[in-house]
C-alpha cells in the first residue's frame, strides 16, 4: 500500500529531475552563446583576413605623355609595403573589377621571365619592384592590363598568391 508521504517523495523526484534537465539545458545554451565567437576562430586560419602587404597606390587612364587624355589604359601601380622582400618568381595575381575576375594571366613578377605572350590581357610589366629577382619594401611596378580593361569608377581588387602554397597572401581594394 501507497502512502501520502512516499507519493509525494515520488513526484518530488520527478520535479527535481525535470528541474535539472532544464537547468542543464539552459546553462549548455548559455554556455554555447558565450562561446560561438570563440568558435569563429576554429579552425585556425579559417577566419583570418588578408593582409595588404602589396598595396594598389594607383590606377591610371591616361596616357603617358598626355595626362589630361583618357584613353582607358588600364595601369595599376602596386607597392610592397610590407617589411619584407618577396621572390617575384614564386608570387602570381588573381585581378578583380567589380567583383569580377578579369580574364588575365599574371604568373609572375619577375620582368624578366614576364613573357608578354603568356600573359594574356596584360601588355607590360615594369617597375623597379619587377626588375630583379626579388620585390623588395617600397618598391613599385605597374601592370598594364589590355586598354579599357578598367574603366573610372570601377572598384579593382588585387590578389596577391604565394604559389608554393597557392594561398592569398595580400588583397588590396582601390576605387579607379
Amino acid at each position: 500500500m501507497v502512502t501520502e508521504r512516499s507519493s509525494e517523495q515520488a513526484s518530488s523526484e520527478i520535479y527535481s529531475t525535470l528541474l535539472m534537465v532544464i537547468i542543464t539545458v539552459i546553462l549548455a545554451a548559455m554556455l554555447m552563446i558565450w562561446c560561438l565567437p570563440l568558435l569563429s576562430f576554429w579552425p585556425p586560419g579559417s577566419s583570418e583576413e588578408v593582409p595588404t602587404i602589396f598595396e594598389i597606390t594607383g590606377i591610371y587612364h591616361h596616357e603617358n605623355n598626355k595626362p589630361t587624355k583618357i584613353n582607358l589604359d588600364s595601369r595599376i601601380i602596386l607597392k610592397n609595403s610590407g617589411d619584407e622582400k618577396y621572390e617575384n618568381d614564386l608570387l602570381k595575381a588573381e585581378i578583380y573589377c567589380n567583383k569580377i575576375k578579369i580574364p588575365c594571366s599574371v604568373d609572375t613578377f619577375n620582368g624578366y621571365e614576364f613573357i608578354r605572350s603568356h600573359h594574356f590581357g596584360v601588355q607590360t610589366l615594369s617597375g623597379i619592384g619587377c626588375e630583379g629577382k626579388y620585390w623588395r619594401p617600397y618598391e613599385k611596378l605597374c601592370l598594364d592590363l589590355t586598354d579599357k580593361t578598367i574603366r573610372p569608377g570601377d572598384l579593382v581588387r588585387v590578389d596577391i598568391i604565394y604559389k608554393p602554397t597557392d594561398k592569398v597572401i595580400s588583397s588590396d581594394n582601390y576605387r579607379a
